[in-house]
């Protein structure tokens, strides 16, 4: 079993490496890009492509929301502390096309019912954008690790919106598509310059620093261990007063990530990688869904204690990153 999973670990993380090359040093310098059209509540790190600011700043209210009703204390300007980039394309006029499907005459014109929004998001974020055979956008978000913009669609819009059903009664979000996004971010970031903080600790099993070991107490030391999770070590400075005072995020952000590699080796990740349960769990942390990610009761009970580790890195303004 030992070696299946060792297998299974390497081959991933090698894989990943193949698509994304060599990390980039994080935070990067930002563009400081104000739009006096496009208000951003985010603060100076946070560029916002004209006109996406509905559905960001909804997040922002969202995300805090939550943190409060765990008692915790998180500066709005601080959600964001690595520069940003944030684009939708939701809530515009933009014209939709006229055909789900393929049309039989192939003389005839065919208009893909989301080809209009493809076109605005291939012009506005720089990154890939396809359709399906349903001339339906195959993703609802994006995020590029390599500039840090994070992107969510009309789609994503409205599945991360309370919604109404046919009786009248107000529902939760469907899926928090931009905490999701969000998550990658957070993940991207934390990893304090060595790619996602995700492949930092499958790195270290394929480094095969102890390869016979394979339980999860096993990776959390391999994890404690390494000094590139050091810099998540830090000492709470704003919510002192409540029970997360003096929390450890490097400690509490172990047992979340190696809950997660062990449950997706032993079974299948949620999303099929490892950085994709990060991010499908932390969105769902950041504000209550519908939709049931796939992920165990153990890895959804650590959402107050990785809320309140979040809090503390998130108050640490920038300082904890090399």
């Amino acid at each position: 079993m030992a070696e299946g999973l060792l297998e299974k670990i390497a081959r991933a993380y090698q894989q990943k490496v193949g698509i994304l090359g060599q990390p980039t040093p994080f935070p990067r310098e930002s563009r400081h890009y104000y739009d006096q059209y496009t208000p951003s509540t985010f603060g100076h790190t946070v560029d916002m492509v004209h006109g996406s600011h509905p559905i960001w700043n909804e997040f922002g209210d969202r995300t805090l929301q939550t943190f409060d009703e765990y008692g915790l204390l998180v500066d709005r300007k601080n959600l964001f502390p690595w520069d940003a980039t944030l684009s939708s394309s939701a809530d515009r006029d933009i014209p939709r096309g006229k055909h789900f499907y393929p049309p039989q005459n192939p003389h005839q014109d065919y208009e893909p019912y989301d080809m209009y929004e493809q076109q605005w998001l291939l012009e506005n974020t720089g990154m890939p954008w396809f359709l399906n055979e349903w001339g339906r956008l195959r993703a609802s978000g994006k995020y590029d690790p390599n500039v840090n913009h994070l992107a969510v669609t009309q789609w994503g819009a409205d599945d991360s919106r309370n919604w109404f059903d046919r009786h009248g009664n107000e529902r939760m979000p469907y899926q928090n598509v931009t905490g999701h996004e969000y998550g990658h971010y957070l993940d991207m970031n934390l990893g304090g310059g060595h790619g996602f903080l995700s492949d930092v600790l499958e790195s270290m099993v394929v480094a095969g620093h102890n390869p016979h070991n394979t339980s999860q107490e096993d990776l959390f030391n391999l994890w404690m261990n390494d000094p590139r999770t050091a810099h998540l070590d830090v000492e709470d400075r704003v919510n002192q007063q409540t029970p997360f005072y003096q929390n450890n995020p490097r400690k509490i952000l172990g047992h979340l990530y190696t809950s997660a590699l062990m449950e997706g080796m032993e079974g299948e990740y949620p999303g099929g990688s490892m950085i994709e349960s990060v991010a499908r769990v932390l969105g769902t942390f950041m504000d209550d869904q519908g939709s049931d990610e796939g992920h165990s009761q153990a890895i959804m009970d650590q959402r107050r204690s990785v809320m309140g580790a979040l809090a503390n890195i998130l108050g640490q303004k920038r300082k904890m990153i090399p």
